[in-house]
C-alpha cells in the first residue's frame, strides 16, 4: 500500500514538473529569436539567418517559428542566396493568410526593383494586397510599379500608375509628373504633357532636365513663339540646363522656321560648340541654309562643302545650293561640278530637275555643247512634262548648232519631221563638220557621205562650196578622179571669189585630177590659173608644187621651153621638190640635145641631193646621155656605177641591158653576155627581158655558142607565156578574192597556187598579197614573216609597201629599233610624197619612244618642210616637236609648239596638245589655268574619249592641289559613271579611294580638335 502511494506521488511530481521544465527550455530558445531580430535590424543578414535557423531547429512548431521562416527567407534574399526567392515563395504558399505574406510580396517586389529586375518587381508588387499597406507604402508601390512598367516600355500601364501618384505632395509627385509628361509627350498628348512637365519643373531635381522636354512639346505643336519665349527666359535666368546642345538646337530650329536666320545661326553656333564628337549632318545643313539666307555665303559654302559629297538627300540639296553659290561668284566650272553632283541623285526630284537644267545651261555657256546636249536629253528623259521643256528645247537646238558630237546631232535632227530653216541650216553645218572630221581621220568614203547629206539643205552657199571642195579632195585620195572633177567644178562655179582659198585649192585639185587622168591640156589650164592667181594667202608648198605640175604638163605636151621656165620658177621659189625640178630640167635639156647643161642638172641632183628618190634615175640618165652620144666607155662606167652603188634601184634591169649594149659595142662580148643573162635571171618578167633575150641571141651567135641560147629562151618563155594559161587563171582568182576582201579564202587560194606552180615568177607578188591579207585580218605575226620574205626577194613593185608594213608592225610591237631600220629604208626608196611622209612620221614616233629627242625634231621638221601631205601631218609634226622639247625640259619651247598645234588642229593631235598644255600648267602650280585649259579640251575635242578621260583625271588632281576636295570627289565620281574607257575608270576609282581615305583622316583630326577645344572651354 505504501509503495503504491509512493509511486503515485512520484508520478504526480513528474507530471507537474514537465511543464515547468519545458517553459524554462522555451524561454531559453527565445534568445535565438531575439538575437536574430537584433541582427536583422542591424542588417547583419548572414548572422541573423543563422540565429533564426537555430531557433527553428529548437522550436519548429512555435508561433514565432513562422516569423523566423519569413526572416530567414528575407535574409537569404538580401544576401542574394540562391534559395532566397524559393524560401519566400514557399513561405507565402505555406502561410497564405499570415500578415507576413502580404509584406513578403511587398518586400520581394522592392528587392527586385532595387536590383532593377523590373519584370519580377512587377510580378511581386502586383501580387501585394495594396489595401493592407500603409498610405506611404501604397504611394511608393504605385510609383515603383509605374517606373518598372516604364522601363519595360509598358507605357500605358506606367501612365495609369503615375497618374495615381502625381497629385499631392508626396516624395513621388515630381517624378510621377515627369514620367507621366514623358509618356504623354511620346503618345502625342502634348497639352497633358506640358501640364505635367510644368509641375515637375517646380522640383529642383527636375528643373535642369524638364526645360528641354518642354521645348520639345512646343516644337511638336509648332508653337514657336511660346517656345522661343520660354527658351529665352530659361537662358536669361542662368539656370543650368541638361542637354544644352539639344536645348539650343530647338531654339535654333524654331528661329529657322520663323525665318529669323541671324538668331537661328546664333543658337546653331551654340549647339555646335556644345556638341562633342561628330556633328549631325541635318543640323549642319540647316546651319548652312541659315547662313545662305543671311547672305553670309562664305560660311554657307564651308558647311555645304562638308555635306555635298554625301550620297543622300543632304548631299543632293547641299550640292544644289553650292552650285547656286558658285554661280553668284561667276565660278561656273565649280558650279557645274556641284550641279552635276546634284543631278545624279533623285532624292528630291524637283531639285534634281533644276540641277540638270542649270547643268545644261552652264555647259552651254562654257562651250561644252556635247555635255549640254546630254544634260538636256537627260532632262527630257527623266522629266518629260517639265515646265522647263520649252526653254530646254530652244537651248538644245542652239547646242546642236555648235556641238562637236556630230553623230548625236545628226541623229537628233534626222528624227525631226518638219524642219524649219534654222534646223536645216544646223543639219547642213553638223553634217559638213562630221564630213571634215571623217576626212581628217582618213575615213574618206564616210566623209563624202556626210558632205552629200550636207548638200541636201543648201542653206549656206559658202558651206555648199566647201562641201563640194572636200568631196573633191576625198575622191582624189580615193583615185575617183571623175567624181573629184565634178566636185571641184561645183566649187569653181560657186559664188566663191576667184582668189579665195577654197576657189584656188579647187583649181589646184581639179588640175591634179586631170593630171592623174592624163588630160594634161586641161590640167595645164587649171595649174596655170592657180599659179597666176596665187598670192601670199596660199600655202607656199601648194604654189611651188603647182609650178612643178604645170611644168610637167608643158613637158608632156612637148612645150619644152615653158616646161623649163616653170621648173626654174619652182627652183627659184625653193620648192621642196628641187631634186625633181633639176632632174626634169636635165631630161628636157637632153631631149633638146643640150647635153652639157643636161649633165650639169643631173650632177646637181647627184651632188646636192644624193639621198633623193631621183638620184639613181639621174645617174641612169647621165649614163644614157653618153650612150646616146656613142660614148660607150663613159656610158659603161656610168651604168656600172649605178649597178654597184644602187643595187636596190628599179633602174637596175635597164642599166644592165644598156651596159650590155655598151659592152657589145665595145666588143666586150663576154661582159655583154653576162649582163643580158643577169637580166634574164633576175628580172625574167621585166619589160627589158624581151630586149635582153634578143641581144643574148645575137652575142651568142657571134661567139658561136648558140647551143646555150635554148636554156635562156625556155626560161624566158616560162616567165612570159604568150597566152592565158591555167596558171594565170588560178592566180587571178586568188587576186579577186583578195580584192573582194575575202582574206582567209585569198590566203588559201594563193597557197594552193604556189604549191601547184612552185617555180612561178608570180610567187613574189603572191607572198605580198598573202601578207596583206594577214595584216588586214590583224594577224600581224604571220603577216610580218611574209613581208620580210617579200623584202628579201626584192622582186616585186610592191617592195615599198612591204617595207612600210614591216616598219609599222615592228613599231606596234614596240620594237622601235627594228622599226627605225625599216622606216629609214622606206625613206630611201620612197616614190612619192605620201611614202616619204609615212617614213618620216614613223621615224619621228619611233625615236620619241627611244627618247632620241633630237632625231624626233629632225624628222618632224622634215615633215613640216617637205612632207606636208595633209593637215594631220603638220599637226602631228608640231605636236611631236613640242613633246620632244617637253621631255628635254624646254618648257617654254614646248608650250609654243603645243599652242601652234592646238591653234591649227581640230583632231586628236590637238586634243593631246591641249592636255599637255594643261599638264604643264599643273606642273607649274597654275592650277586654275590648268583647269580652264582642260575644260576647254572637253569643249573642243569631245569625241576623243581617252583624252577627255585623262583631262578630267588631271582636273581632279588640280582640285586636290587647291584643296577643293568636293570638286575633286565629284569630278572623279563623274568619270566613274560616264567614261567608256575602263583604264580611265580604274584610275579614277583609285584616286577616289585615296581621296576618301585622306578625307576621313582630316575629319577625324578635326573632330579630335573640336572635342579638345570644347573640353578646355568647359574646364575653364
Amino acid at each position: 500500500m505504501d509503495k503504491i502511494i509512493l509511486f503515485i506521488l512520484i508520478l504526480l511530481c513528474c507530471w507537474y514538473g514537465v511543464p515547468a521544465q519545458n517553459t524554462m527550455i522555451q524561454i531559453d530558445n527565445d534568445r535565438y529569436f531575439r538575437q536574430g531580430i537584433d541582427l536583422f535590424d542591424k542588417q547583419q543578414y548572414a548572422a541573423a539567418r543563422t540565429a533564426f535557423e537555430e531557433y527553428i531547429n529548437h522550436e519548429p512548431e512555435s508561433i514565432k517559428a513562422i516569423d523566423a521562416r519569413y526572416y530567414i527567407a528575407f535574409c537569404a534574399m538580401s544576401l542574394y542566396h540562391n534559395d532566397g526567392e524559393f524560401l519566400l515563395d514557399q513561405f507565402v504558399n505555406r502561410y497564405e493568410g499570415h500578415p507576413k505574406s502580404v509584406m513578403a510580396f511587398y518586400e520581394l517586389g522592392n528587392f527586385y526593383f532595387k536590383n532593377k529586375d523590373y519584370t519580377k518587381a512587377i510580378a511581386y508588387l502586383e501580387k501585394t494586397d495594396i489595401n493592407k499597406l500603409t498610405a506611404d507604402q501604397r504611394l511608393e508601390t504605385r510609383f515603383k510599379l509605374g517606373y518598372a512598367h516604364f522601363n519595360k516600355k509598358n507605357f500605358d500601364k506606367a501612365l495609369s500608375y503615375f497618374n495615381n501618384v502625381k497629385q499631392g505632395t508626396s516624395p513621388y509627385t515630381a517624378a510621377s509628373n515627369y514620367y507621366a509628361g514623358f509618356i504623354e509627350f511620346r503618345n502625342g498628348a502634348y497639352d497633358e504633357a506640358l501640364t505635367d512637365l510644368r509641375r515637375a519643373e517646380e522640383d529642383e531635381a527636375y528643373s535642369a532636365i524638364v526645360p528641354y522636354m518642354i521645348l520639345n512639346v512646343y516644337y511638336k505643336q509648332e508653337r514657336y513663339d511660346e517656345l522661343l519665349q520660354y527658351g529665352e527666359q530659361v537662358v536669361a535666368s542662368g539656370r543650368k540646363v541638361k542637354n544644352l546642345e539639344d536645348f539650343s538646337l530647338l531654339i535654333a530650329e524654331s528661329y529657322f522656321r520663323k525665318q529669323q536666320y541671324d538668331k537661328a545661326a546664333e543658337f546653331f553656333h551654340t549647339y555646335m560648340q556644345n556638341q562633342r564628337g561628330k556633328k549631325d549632318p541635318e543640323v549642319k545643313y540647316r546651319v548652312a541654309l541659315a547662313f545662305y539666307n543671311m547672305d553670309n555665303f562664305d560660311r554657307a559654302e564651308a558647311y555645304f562643302k562638308e555635306l555635298a559629297s554625301g550620297k543622300n538627300a543632304l548631299g543632293q540639296r547641299s550640292s544644289y545650293y553650292l552650285g547656286n553659290l558658285y554661280l553668284r561668284s561667276n565660278n561656273k566650272n565649280f558650279a557645274l561640278t556641284a550641279f552635276d553632283n546634284a543631278a545624279r541623285m533623285n532624292f528630291d526630284p524637283v531639285m534634281q530637275e533644276e540641277a540638270i537644267f542649270k547643268q545644261a545651261k552652264i555647259n552651254y555657256d562654257l562651250g561644252n555643247f556635247d555635255e549640254a546636249i546630254d544634260a538636256l536629253n537627260n532632262l527630257a528623259s527623266l522629266f518629260p512634262d517639265s515646265e522647263r521643256s520649252s526653254e530646254a528645247n530652244i537651248l538644245l537646238s542652239e547646242a546642236y548648232l555648235k556641238t562637236s558630237d556630230y553623230n548625236k546631232a545628226i541623229e537628233h535632227i534626222e528624227k525631226i519631221g518638219k524642219k524649219d530653216p534654222r534646223i536645216k541650216r544646223a543639219y547642213q553645218q553638223v553634217t559638213y563638220f562630221k564630213g571634215t572630221e571623217n576626212f581628217n581621220n582618213r575615213k574618206y568614203r564616210r566623209a563624202v557621205q556626210m558632205f552629200d547629206k550636207s548638200l541636201t539643205y543648201p542653206e549656206d552657199e559658202q558651206l555648199v562650196a566647201k562641201a563640194h571642195f572636200w568631196s573633191g579632195e576625198a575622191y582624189s585620195i580615193g583615185k575617183r578622179y571623175d567624181d573629184a572633177i565634178r566636185s571641184y567644178k561645183a566649187v569653181i562655179s560657186s559664188p566663191f571669189e576667184a582668189n579665195s582659198n577654197e576657189f584656188l585649192r579647187a583649181r589646184y585639185g581639179i588640175g591634179y585630177a586631170y593630171y592623174n587622168t592624163r588630160q594634161y591640156d586641161r590640167a595645164l589650164e587649171h595649174f596655170e590659173g592657180f599659179v597666176n592667181s596665187s598670192g601670199n594667202g596660199i600655202d607656199r608648198q601648194f604654189y611651188t608644187d603647182a609650178l612643178i605640175r604645170l611644168a610637167d604638163c608643158y613637158y608632156v605636151t612637148k612645150n619644152y621651153d615653158l616646161a623649163l621656165a616653170n621648173y626654174q620658177k619652182a627652183i627659184n621659189a625653193k620648192s621642196p621638190d628641187l631634186a625633181y625640178a633639176y632632174f626634169q630640167k636635165g631630161i628636157i635639156l637632153g631631149l633638146q640635145n643640150n647635153v652639157t647643161q643636161a649633165r650639169e642638172n643631173f650632177d646637181i641632183v647627184l651632188n646636192r641631193y644624193p639621198s633623193s628618190t631621183y638620184a639613181d634615175n639621174a645617174m641612169y640618165q647621165k649614163a644614157q646621155l653618153d650612150f646616146e652620144q656613142g660614148n660607150y666607155q663613159l656610158a659603161l662606167d656610168g651604168f656600172s656605177k649605178l649597178i654597184s652603188r644602187r643595187p636596190q634601184s628599179s633602174f637596175i634591169p635597164h642599166a644592165l641591158l644598156k651596159r650590155g649594149f655598151s659592152n657589145y659595142n665595145l666588143k666586150n662580148y663576154n661582159q655583154s653576155k653576162s649582163d643580158y643573162e643577169r637580166v634574164l635571171d633576175d628580172f625574167p618578167t621585166h619589160t627589158t627581158a624581151s630586149s635582153a633575150i634578143s641581144a643574148l641571141q645575137e652575142v651568142l651567135t657571134l661567139q658561136n655558142r648558140t647551143s646555150e641560147f635554148e636554156t635562156y629562151l625556155a626560161k624566158y618563155k616560162s616567165a612570159n607565156p604568150d597566152n592565158k594559161s591555167l596558171e594565170n587563171i588560178e592566180y587571178e582568182t586568188a587576186k579577186t578574192l583578195y580584192n573582194n576582201q575575202e582574206y582567209q579564202q585569198a590566203i588559201q587560194s594563193f597557197q594552193k597556187y604556189m604549191s601547184n606552180y612552185p617555180g612561178t615568177t608570180n610567187a613574189y607578188e603572191a607572198k605580198y598579197y598573202m601578207a596583206e591579207s594577214y595584216y588586214r585580218m590583224q594577224q600581224d605575226d604571220q603577216a610580218l614573216d611574209l613581208y620580210y620574205q617579200v623584202e628579201a626577194d626584192n622582186k616585186t613593185s610592191r617592195i615599198n609597201k612591204a617595207v612600210q608594213r614591216i616598219a609599222e608592225i615592228e613599231f606596234e610591237k614596240n620594237n622601235y629599233k627594228k622599226a627605225i631600220t625599216y622606216f629609214e629604208k622606206l625613206a630611201n626608196i620612197a616614190r612619192n610624197k605620201r611614202q616619204s611622209y609615212n617614213a618620216w612620221s614613223g621615224l619621228m614616233r619611233a625615236h620619241f619612244y627611244l627618247k632620241n629627242y633630237p632625231s624626233v625634231k629632225e624628222y618632224a621638221n622634215l615633215i613640216l618642210e617637205k612632207g606636208n601631205v595633209s593637215a594631220d601631218a603638220t599637226n602631228k609634226a608640231t605636236l611631236y616637236i613640242g613633246k620632244a622639247e617637253y621631255a628635254l625640259g624646254n618648257i617654254d619651247m614646248a608650250m609654243d609648239q603645243f599652242m601652234n598645234t592646238l591653234n591649227a588642229a581640230k583632231d586628236e593631235n590637238g586634243a593631246e596638245a591641249q592636255f599637255l598644255v594643261g599638264k604643264i600648267l599643273y606642273d607649274q602650280k597654275s592650277y586654275k589655268r590648268s583647269i580652264e585649259t582642260l575644260i576647254d579640251l572637253n569643249a573642243n575635242f569631245g569625241v576623243y574619249e581617252n583624252w577627255i578621260g585623262q583631262s578630267f583625271l588631271l582636273i581632279a588632281d588640280n582640285y586636290m592641289a587647291l584643296e577643293e576636295y568636293f570638286q575633286a570627289e565629284a569630278t572623279l565620281n563623274s568619270i566613274i559613271e560616264k567614261s567608256p574607257e575602263q583604264e580611265i575608270v580604274d584610275r579614277a576609282k583609285d584616286k577616289l579611294r585615296r581621296l576618301q581615305q585622306s578625307k576621313n583622316q582630316r575629319q577625324e583630326q578635326q573632330e579630335v580638335l573640336e572635342s579638345d577645344t570644347t573640353f578646355r572651354e568647359i574646364g575653364n
